[in-house]
């Protein structure tokens, strides 16, 4: 059988694929690694790819773990790179998220209100669908 290496999103684990029938292969979970200071991606890809023994991979990432898929895809031959609620490159990233970068507000955010926030958004959400269908 076959191995197929899967990488989480940030924050999660192998469980974040627990629902998937992976029957047809050898789940691999690529387990995270604490990043270097100044390590760039494509760096902290590299260190990760050492988890990954096969010549030809096949990598499945969601994600953030999709970016991280699509660097180690960059850095030699993988047979298949799978992406699942990623971006493929920088640029596809929202230019609204982009400003965490220079203007990290969220570190200064109590994470109380951050999960309120989530809360408050996803009650927006339903109200508006029901809008919609109803």
């Amino acid at each position: 059988m076959k191995n197929v290496y899967f990488i989480s999103g940030l924050g999660a684990d192998k469980r974040a694929f627990s629902l998937l029938d992976l029957s047809f292969c050898n789940p691999v979970f690529i387990e995270w690694i604490k990043p270097l200071k100044n390590e760039s991606l494509r760096q902290y890809a590299i260190r990760l790819k050492e988890q990954i023994t096969d010549p030809e991979p096949v990598i499945v990432g969601v994600s953030f773990g999709g970016m991280l898929a699509t660097e180690i895809a960059k850095t030699g031959s993988t047979r298949k790179t799978i992406i699942i609620s990623s971006n493929k490159t920088k640029m596809e990233f929202p230019k609204i998220l982009l400003t965490g970068k220079y203007l990290p507000l969220y570190k200064w955010l109590p994470s109380a209100f951050l999960r309120k926030s989530a809360l408050i958004r996803k009650t927006f959400l339903v109200s508006c669908q029901s809008k919609i269908v109803g």
